[in-house]
């Protein structure tokens, strides 16, 4: 049976399930062989019954957390790599100092934009919004469907120079999670 298989069977996620496995051929080799089981030889079957499922609700509770902390760092280093090395996001989004470099201090809370179309035809946004903490958005669920369509709380495509984003579901979930994070604009 492949680990994927596993984890639609067991009803956990991968790495859990992955991980019970591995669990129950451990409380299954001490009960088998005399040697291994040391003292758990004399209570094989009592062990066998009784404690691999104390094992598994033990190992659900403490490693399920863990597991969650984790997939949260991942979500956010993946959420961090996508905002600043993909999307290139402060380009925009970051206010410049008068020799033309990001004020860090500043990092992602909105920018006039210094650059625009010379056909004033054309719709283009003057300011590019705070996008720490995501202010713009009430709930994380409007802002991936932001991320994932290209649409707005107002069921709009945002102005140009803003690309329509298509972001498959865990990225934008990684981009939501990752904005969330960071400190929001101060407004003065």
């Amino acid at each position: 049976m492949s680990s994927r298989h596993l984890s639609q069977s067991c009803g956990y996620s991968h790495r859990i399930c992955i991980l019970l496995k591995l669990v129950s051929n451990i409380v299954w080799l001490f009960g088998r062989f005399p040697l291994v089981g040391g003292l758990f030889y004399r209570y094989k079957l009592r062990m066998r019954i009784k404690l691999f499922p104390v094992v598994q609700v033990a190992f659900v509770i403490f490693a399920g957390s863990t597991f969650a902390r984790a997939d949260s760092a991942t979500q956010l280093q993946r959420g961090k790599y996508l905002v600043e090395r993909v999307g290139v996001c402060a380009d925009c989004h970051t206010p410049r100092n008068w020799r033309g470099r990001f004020e860090a201090d500043h990092s992602l809370t909105g920018s006039k934009l210094l650059f625009a179309p010379m056909d004033k035809a054309i719709p283009w946004a003057p300011v590019a919004p705070a996008i720490a903490g995501l202010p713009g958005f009430a709930t994380d669920e409007l802002a991936v469907k932001y991320f994932e369509t290209g649409i707005n709380g107002a069921a709009r495509e945002s102005l140009p120079p803003m690309p329509q984003l298509r972001l498959a579901h865990d990225d934008a979930l990684a981009v939501v999670a990752y904005l969330r994070s960071l400190k929001p604009a101060v407004l003065k």
